[in-house]
């Protein structure tokens, strides 16, 4: 979950759902970036034949206040790489 606290200080909860990399998204994202992956073993970098995927995803939110925090879940299995916010 992640939590959005706004400047009056209302809080909003957002439930976040990740599909794993290495496989097809199945929670609505979108695929942003497809890469080969690769693995290093005695210094020799071999390109493996599964394709990954970075994916996007979009969450609206239900208040139209500015934003002062944002709360991400602390959970270190997920590389999070870039927030949008689009008014």
């Amino acid at each position: 979950t992640m939590e959005i606290i706004y400047d009056n200080n209302e809080s909003e909860s957002v439930q976040l759902s990740f599909s794993d990399f290495a496989k097809p998204p199945v929670f609505g994202e979108t695929i942003a970036w497809k890469v080969k992956g690769v693995s290093k073993k005695n210094g020799t970098i071999n390109v493996s034949g599964y394709d990954y995927n970075i994916l996007a995803c979009t969450y609206y939110l239900k208040n139209n206040r500015p934003i002062k925090n944002i709360k991400l879940p602390d959970c270190p299995n997920i590389h999070l790489f870039a927030i949008t916010l689009v008014i």
